[in-house]
């Protein structure tokens, strides 16, 4: 799971029709939006590997990437624990290798970010209001129209709680409206 858009691979990225959840093991959930394939550039042995992995998710609501052992050895890969050392191993080819801090094993790679797509989502409640409050399902068609340029994912959900109730200033229609 990668929280950001930028680390899919141009041309494997597949958003959903509607957002998916994904639960974890505290029972709470995340909003999964689409998938597709990473590539990771992975520090071993003092070179660079460079390592895909296919189908993952993209949970943007995430602040770290988290990714399945048991995905790995469904691969072919081979994932070992000793200490607070973690290594993955391909064809019995050293392809990963991390360290265990604050409950979780880090590895040491980096995303192959392509700028071009990084900022590709963007939550509905912001766009509604930079595009002067257009309505949902209107950008909901243009996104899904491709008629936004470097938009290709809607975020979040319509949140009617953000608007203020509104009245007119007076009997006069053409008067300003303000908030109440």
């Amino acid at each position: 799971m990668f929280p950001q858009r930028g680390f899919f691979i141009p041309g494997t990225y597949k958003p959903y029709k509607q957002p998916q959840a994904v639960q974890f093991g505290d029972e709470s959930f995340a909003e999964v939006l689409g998938y597709g394939d990473v590539r990771l550039l992975s520090k071993v042995n003092g070179g660079i590997i460079e390592v895909t992995l296919s189908d993952c998710l993209y949970v943007p609501t995430f602040t770290i990437s988290l990714i399945s052992v048991n995905r790995l050895c469904r691969k072919g890969m081979e994932a070992s624990f000793k200490s607070d050392t973690c290594t993955v191993h391909k064809n019995r080819e050293l392809i990963l290798r991390g360290r265990h801090r604050n409950g979780l094993y880090h590895l040491d790679v980096t995303p192959v970010i392509d700028q071009a797509q990084a900022n590709l989502a963007v939550d509905i409640n912001v766009m509604h209001r930079r595009m002067g409050h257009v309505a949902h399902e209107r950008k909901q068609q243009l996104v899904s129209k491709r008629q936004l340029k470097h938009v290709d994912t809607l975020t979040g959900n319509h949140n009617s709680a953000n608007h203020a109730p509104w009245v007119r200033c007076g009997s006069n229609p053409s008067n300003r409206r303000i908030p109440t």
